[in-house]
């Protein structure tokens, strides 16, 4: 199931949004810009509904804020607001919002709205990016970032297609073979060097080295323990 994060200043209106999008994802909720950020932070979200108005700020500064990051460049905000001047609605597009919706609204054209953008985000995910554990990579641009400590990992285009594979292939032991013929090509014979490139992968990893493991014998393993 999809993970949402309500971000509204209104009890009564999260409370609404919680009952309204539940059937369809997991939700967390928060009223500020303070709280929102830290649950950003400590969770994994497909979208993000945001209001404008905010006790201690405003959802277009936040949403600048949460376009800087790594895993928030991305992520599809939808701006719920009863903001409806037309300028509002160009900011909130120029950030990079999939949607605008004016309060008052009805709570069924909300869900389908919410729906809607999620079932393309089911259809696309892989094509943008995939996050494992604390494990961010961004496809379009051949990164990998670790998301906790905001850390580029400085991969290589080599680097970059060994661990997208692993990634794809989440605890499912992959061969030698089988990574020299995906990320080298058939019939090609580089010996016990595709361990020289993975373990260059693991050191980068530091902390997080762990997500990939040899498996004795048989190849490797990624797990986002």
């Amino acid at each position: 199931m999809h993970n949402i994060l309500v971000v509204e200043d209104s009890v009564d209106v999260q409370e609404l949004l919680t009952i309204v999008l539940e059937p369809i994802a997991r939700i967390r909720r928060a009223g500020t810009v303070k709280s929102a950020l830290e649950e950003f932070e400590a969770g994994k979200f497909d979208l993000i509904l945001m209001d404008v108005m905010l006790d201690d700020g405003d959802g277009f500064s936040l949403t600048s804020e949460i376009r800087k990051k790594p895993h928030g460049k991305n992520i599809p905000i939808i701006f719920l607001t009863s903001k409806s001047d037309i300028a509002d609605k160009e900011h909130g597009f120029q950030l990079g919002a999939e949607d605008y919706i004016v309060k008052p609204s009805d709570p069924r054209e909300i869900r389908l709205r919410v729906q809607s953008r999620l079932q393309k985000l089911e259809s696309h995910k892989y094509s943008e990016y995939i996050t494992k554990g604390n494990l961010h990579l961004d496809i379009p641009l051949h990164k990998a970032h670790l998301i906790k400590e905001d850390i580029d990992l400085g991969v290589t285009p080599l680097q970059f297609k060994i661990l997208f594979y692993l990634m794809s292939h989440e605890n499912e032991v992959i061969s030698r073979e089988q990574l020299i013929s995906v990320i080298w090509g058939k019939n090609i014979h580089i010996g016990r060097s595709v361990d020289t490139h993975v373990n260059s992968i693991r050191r980068k990893l530091d902390g997080y080295s762990t997500y990939i493991q040899a498996v004795y014998g048989a190849g490797y393993v990624f797990k986002a323990l």
